[in-house]
């Protein structure tokens, strides 16, 4: 499982607030959290604004990353799954569009996703989990508008999911499995392939992770997702 931080985030921080370290001791699996890179005196970021920005090639980055990780450990290439914040989250949708054939499953934490120019066409239906919180200041639950500062837009995030479940040929609405103050749960199923879209709508949510989901740790939310999750076949 990877789990990639924010802009400004580290690799180091991931792993000392995420619990998935433990988790993966627990439950025997490989945690893997990528570092984002400074360009120039900048903070760290991910290229999630497009599929190269500032000369910076993310999912080439990622391709890189799991031949290494492949080639050294015991690693299954059909149970691969990866999960970011932010703009991490934002570069793990792109992930799902472009190495569908090597991810099996995304979960986008607060994600910064962006329209870019270009269509989203993965190989294969990719298992889609979304947290997100309404009251999201960074990045709007409710989409934003392009501007000077924002050039790309950001779609609704039920508009963004919506078009997930498209590209997974889930057929009707999702159905709601959880519904509280604090969070509200929703499922498209029945996809092809196996996949599903889930949603966490984490009800007046800012942006950040959320620690637990409904009295679970996040990182059991995440691994649960990631494990029910293997490329098919």
């Amino acid at each position: 499982v990877l789990l990639l931080h924010g802009n400004g985030g580290s690799a180091a921080d991931m792993d000392d607030v995420s619990g998935l370290s433990e988790l993966a001791d627990r439950g025997g699996f490989l945690a893997v959290y990528p570092q984002g890179i400074a360009v120039g005196a900048g903070r760290p970021f991910w290229a999630a604004a497009g599929r190269v920005e500032a000369g910076v090639d993310d999912l080439r980055f990622i391709t890189d990353l799991l031949d290494d990780l492949q080639g050294r450990l015991c690693v299954d290439p059909a149970r691969v799954g990866v999960a970011g914040f932010s703009a991490g989250g934002g570069i793990t949708a792109l992930m799902a569009c472009d190495l569908a054939r090597r991810v099996a499953s995304v979960a986008i934490i607060s994600g910064a996703l962006y329209t870019e120019p270009g269509e989203c066409r993965p190989a294969r239906p990719v298992p889609v989990l979304a947290i997100h919180g309404t009251n999201d200041e960074v990045v709007p639950y409710g989409g934003r508008r392009p501007t000077v500062e924002w050039p790309l837009p950001m779609l609704p995030l039920p508009v963004w999911l919506a078009e997930w479940a498209t590209r997974d040929d889930c057929p009707g609405d999702p159905t709601v499995f959880l519904d509280t103050p604090e969070v509200s749960a929703f499922r498209w199923s029945g996809c092809r392939d196996g996949a599903e879209v889930v949603h966490y709508r984490i009800n007046g949510g800012n942006h950040q992770a959320p620690r637990t989901i409904a009295g679970r740790p996040i990182a059991d939310v995440l691994w649960d997702f990631v494990a029910a999750h293997p490329i098919p076949g």
